[in-house]
């Protein structure tokens, strides 16, 4: 239970400040967003508008936290913070120096890390809240599964050939590697 509310609570926190930083900073012109999205225009000789530059990270960092919000999509809006909250602090540490958008954007990653270490045992598939491996497969799972059995069963017709099954996980998704291990004679 304490698992559940400290996941439900990081996904808050996550949200709440970045609809903060997208309502209130980005979407209302303040003063201070638009010097910051100012300088990363001139940053980039002028390619992309300062409006552009400001509007767009603010309809990304809403659609971030609606992801986060949302059970089910709640592992893809981390991964997605992360990403984008990296590009932030590289644009802080190369162009826009530091202070407390800075430290802002540190928190917030080390918040949607923590959120993906603490969900990492289970598949996107399920409920992002229940952590234990309840066996409930995706279907890229499923169709890796099915794979990997067709593959075994038609490997076991040549040669009497066994096949040994190991499982691993990469990236959270279930993987059974085939091993061919010749037939002894008894």
């Amino acid at each position: 239970m304490g698992k559940r509310l400290a996941l439900l609570a990081i996904r808050l926190l996550v949200s709440v400040n970045l609809l903060y930083a997208a309502i209130f900073l980005k979407f209302a012109v303040v003063p201070d967003s638009v010097t910051l999205f100012t300088q990363m225009s001139q940053a980039v000789h002028g390619l992309v508008s300062q409006p552009v530059f400001r509007l767009g990270s603010g309809t990304f960092e809403t659609v971030m936290a609606v992801l986060l919000l949302l059970p089910k999509t709640a592992r893809l809006g981390a991964r997605l913070t992360v990403v984008w909250m990296t590009a932030v602090i590289f644009s802080h540490i190369f162009v826009l120096g530091y202070g407390w958008f800075f430290v802002d954007a540190l928190v917030v990653m080390l918040l949607a890390v923590m959120y993906l270490l603490l969900t990492r045992r289970q598949s996107d598939g399920g409920d992002p809240e229940s952590v234990e491996d309840d066996g409930r497969r995706t279907n890229a799972q499923t169709i890796v599964g099915r794979n990997s059995a067709y593959l075994a069963n038609s490997y076991q017709s040549i040669d009497d050939t066994f096949v040994q099954q190991t499982h691993f996980d990469v990236f959270g998704l279930h993987v059974r590697a085939l091993n061919p291990i010749k037939e002894k004679s008894l």
